[in-house]
C-alpha cells in the first residue's frame, strides 16, 4: 500500500513565513490611498467576516464537498489578497488546489493552518483598529 503524504504546501506559520506580515503594509497602503477613509471600514468588515466562511468551509469538510470547499477557499484566497493578507491567500490556494484535484483528506490537512492563520489576520486587524465596534455581532 502506498504511503499517504501530506500536500506541498507550505501552510500559514512555517519557518519560511516567519518574516513574512500578517497583512502586508504594502497592500494596505495601496488600499488606504483607495479606499480613503473607508478603508478601516472595508478592513473591520473583512476580518469580521472571517469566522463566517471558516464555519462554511466546517460544513463543506463535514458534507465531503470538494466542489464548494474549492470556491469557498476560491473567494477567501481572492479577498486575503487583496487586503494583504498573504499568507491566508496562499493557505486558500493550497487548500482550492487540493479541492480541485478532488484530495479531500490532504484539504482536510489545510484546514488546522487556514483556521490558525484566519485567527492571526483578526488579531492583526484588531490591533489596527483596537477601538473599533464588533461587527462581528452587528446587523
Amino acid at each position: 500500500m502506498a504511503e499517504r503524504r501530506k500536500p506541498r504546501v507550505s501552510p500559514a506559520g512555517s519557518l519560511a513565513d516567519r518574516h513574512v506580515p500578517v497583512l502586508d503594509p504594502g497592500a494596505l497602503d495601496l488600499l488606504r490611498a483607495e479606499l480613503g477613509e473607508e478603508f478601516g471600514d472595508f478592513l473591520q468588515r473583512f476580518g469580521a467576516g472571517l469566522p463566517h466562511r471558516l464555519r462554511a468551509l466546517e460544513v463543506a469538510f463535514a458534507r465531503g464537498d470538494v466542489r464548494l470547499i474549492e470556491a469557498l477557499a476560491h473567494g477567501l484566497r481572492g479577498g486575503s489578497a487583496w487586503y494583504g493578507a498573504l499568507l491566508l491567500a496562499r493557505t486558500c490556494a493550497g487548500l482550492e488546489r487540493q479541492a480541485h484535484s478532488r484530495k479531500l483528506e490532504h484539504a482536510r490537512w489545510l484546514f488546522g493552518p487556514l483556521a490558525n492563520e484566519v485567527s492571526r489576520v483578526r488579531a492583526e486587524i484588531d490591533r489596527l483598529f483596537p477601538s473599533a465596534p464588533n461587527l462581528a455581532t452587528s446587523g
